[in-house]
């Protein structure tokens, strides 16, 4: 019998024993009775000991059922576990903004969200744009272990988990990306498994970083423009050298930098930062120093 089956069948067991909702309480007693007969003379005497053996267990049913889910959820997706391992501890600051939705075609259209910064008790205001009612109906979002939760109302006892998969929220067949960020990426369905090297755990190098990246630029009067990043390897003063062609925002004066604690940071000549980014490989995301929106792909 396989782990999974056997953890199944154990479950399963105690489950039954139990009504969901309720704490189940068993009692069960055993009593064992002892004769001891010793004659003396012509007098025989008979004595009998009686011992009594009892036990209880309970059973929160609720409890038993959500581990049994979990464990199977967790076996029957192996898209969650592919992106979890690509995925980085979400901050309130990195969500605040603008959100541009993509449910792989279903019916998210133009649904845009916007997460406020504006916080009560660590609650803070979802606004939604465009979106079918299943968006729509968003009100709220928090920061819980690491992972934004979306919540339908004050009520919602099972809000939407999104992790942050380089640079975009990722969960429940959602995808949120910034606007502009139009590169390929992490998607709520993608499996691609070219970057998956443990998780962020795994040391990369900086030659994993090195080359031609891409950038979109947004100009004044609205209009998107593409730009590129080179990366190299050649020592350059106790960073790494790097190049801007076609960049006319920040990125314009980039000249070196540096792999730093797994993170991407960009200077200026003079040792100024330019931006920091986190990702993968083929992906890089961040903000400059002045907060402007960084997406290099490839």
């Amino acid at each position: 019998m396989s782990r999974s089956i056997a953890v199944f069948a154990a479950a399963a067991a105690v489950v039954a024993a139990a009504s969901p909702g309720l704490a189940q309480s068993i009692e069960r007693s055993t009593t064992r009775s002892e004769t001891t007969t010793t004659q003396d003379g012509d007098t025989t005497r008979s004595v009998t000991r009686s011992t009594t053996v009892g036990g209880s267990i309970s059973v929160d049913a609720d409890a038993a059922i959500g581990a049994l889910v979990g464990a199977l959820e967790d076996r029957a997706d192996p898209e969650s576990r592919a992106l979890r391992r690509r995925a980085e501890r979400i901050r309130a600051e990195d969500a605040f903004g603008v959100w541009v939705a993509d449910d792989g075609g279903r019916d998210v259209g133009d649904c845009r969200l916007t997460f406020r910064d504006r916080a009560f008790l660590g609650v803070r205001g979802v606004g939604a744009e465009g979106c079918p009612a299943r968006l729509a109906r968003i009100s709220n979002w928090r920061v819980e272990n690491g992972e934004a939760l979306l919540f339908r109302g004050a009520g919602d006892q099972d809000p939407m988990r999104l992790m942050m998969v380089e640079g975009r929220l990722i969960g429940d067949g959602l995808t949120l990306a910034r606007e502009g960020d139009a590169g390929p990426g992490p998607t709520a369905g993608d499996l691609d498994r070219r970057d998956d090297r443990g998780g962020w755990s795994a040391r990369l190098s900086a030659e994993d970083y090195s080359g031609a990246w891409k950038h979109i630029e947004t100009t004044n009067t609205g209009h998107r423009r593409e730009c590129t990043l080179r990366l190299t390897t050649n020592p350059s003063f106790g960073a790494l050298g790097a190049s801007a062609s076609g960049c006319f925002g920040d990125l314009m004066f980039v000249s070196t930098w540096r792999l730093e604690d797994g993170r991407v940071a960009l200077y200026k000549a003079g040792g100024a930062t330019v931006a920091i980014l986190r990702g993968g490989p083929s992906r890089l995301s961040g903000r400059t120093e002045e907060g402007a929106e960084v997406v290099l792909y490839r």
